[in-house]
């Protein structure tokens, strides 16, 4: 699968738009426990996320915002969900 940035002439994502020094790519958790992958400059330290890892990211908390709006409320003969 080709990606949008494949196209663009002299994009390399391994390389850094600050400082031209090497990217790396590196893996963080948020407060709330979403995994997400980034890039980072070895020389720079700037941090940038592409549009993969950004769409994933929003995927995972899209699934946690659903997930909490779920609530499980108990009768004596059976389980009630609200969604």
């Amino acid at each position: 699968m080709k990606k949008k940035y494949d196209g663009i002439k002299g994009y390399d994502k391994t390389k850094c738009w600050e400082c031209g020094g090497k990217k790396v790519e590196k893996t963080d958790t948020d407060p709330d426990g979403v995994i997400y992958n980034y890039w980072e400059c070895t020389k720079c330290g700037d941090k940038v996320l592409d549009m993969d890892q950004l769409h994933k990211a929003a995927e995972q908390y899209r699934k946690l915002r659903k997930a909490q709006s779920v609530k499980i409320s108990k009768f004596p003969k059976n389980q009630k969900f609200n969604i």
